[in-house]
């Protein structure tokens, strides 16, 4: 109303999806619900959310990774997380750029014992790991034997 003093809306109006949240590219429908003030009239008007471009998703799985134990002295083991599909590849460098050890990993297995730097110098080493274009760079560190 025009002759309302401005204040604080009791309840204010909420946007949610018409379709389950996805995390794909495409239109949904958005409607507005809600709202509430005994000065204020809502006239809602529904929409259309636009998700042009999906980044990050790959991101946030390959963000999940846990590498254990480090400093390690044989081997270490990589967990994939639960929502993992596919297949990744593994590739660990030294500082300099060698390649010490290439494999893939299926996530049919969560965890996998990384084996073959028994004979490497202790150090850092470059772990990434890469699926579908995205690559996620990690650092371990081997300690010496006793």
């Amino acid at each position: 109303r025009s002759d309302a003093v401005a204040k604080e809306v009791l309840d204010i109006p909420t946007p949610a999806p018409v379709t389950p949240a996805a995390a794909f590219a495409g239109e949904y429908d958005i409607e507005l619900s809600g709202g509430n003030d005994d000065q204020y009239e809502f006239v809602f008007e529904n929409g259309i959310l636009t998700i042009d471009n999906v980044t990050g998703i790959e991101d946030n799985i390959l963000q999940g990774v846990q590498m254990y134990p480090i400093p390690f002295v044989k081997t270490f083991q990589i967990v994939l997380p639960q929502e993992a599909e596919g297949v990744y590849n593994l590739s660990i460098n030294g500082l300099d750029g060698r390649q010490i050890l290439n494999r893939q990993l299926s996530s049919l297995q969560s965890t996998h014992e990384i084996h073959g730097l028994e004979k490497v110098s202790k150090g850092i080493y470059i772990v990434q790991l890469a699926q579908n274009g995205t690559v996620k760079t990690y650092k371990i560190v081997k300690k010496a034997s006793n």
